[in-house]
């Protein structure tokens, strides 16, 4: 028996298994939405011939969005923005800071002699740099 054939019956249950997870996946995938469709039509049948609540439901949330869309939420949603830019940024550097501790430990035991870059520990670029 040669080695190719000897490799490919070792191979075929591997094959097989990979097949059967690739056609499970795209079940399950297909059943995901066919399962979304059927709860749409759910939603359909359940709000049929209830137009009057169908209606309030809207004019509230016209009412909703004339409000939101005033100055003062603006500037709410972009006051929080920046402080959530601003804590992400903090959180961001903070684990620069720890990961590069270990890659430098890592990078000396595999060669001693290596030069830094001249980076800040929080990943920021020297005064010189900029």
């Amino acid at each position: 028996m040669s080695s190719n054939e000897e490799k490919r019956r070792k191979e075929r249950p591997t094959v097989f298994y990979v097949e059967l997870f690739k056609f499970l996946r795209t079940a399950v995938i297909a059943g995901a939405w066919l399962g979304a469709a059927y709860c749409l039509v759910l939603i359909a049948r359940a709000f049929a011939g209830q137009a009057t609540t169908a209606k309030i439901m809207v004019a509230l949330a016209v009412r909703a969005y004339a409000h939101l869309g005033t100055a003062k939420f603006a500037w709410l949603i972009t006051g929080g923005s920046i402080g959530y830019a601003l804590l992400e940024r903090r959180e961001r550097r903070r684990k620069t800071e720890k990961l590069s501790q270990r890659n430098r430990e890592l990078e000396l035991r595999l060669d001693p002699t290596r030069s830094s870059s001249g980076l800040l520990p929080n990943g920021d670029t020297r005064e010189d740099d900029k």
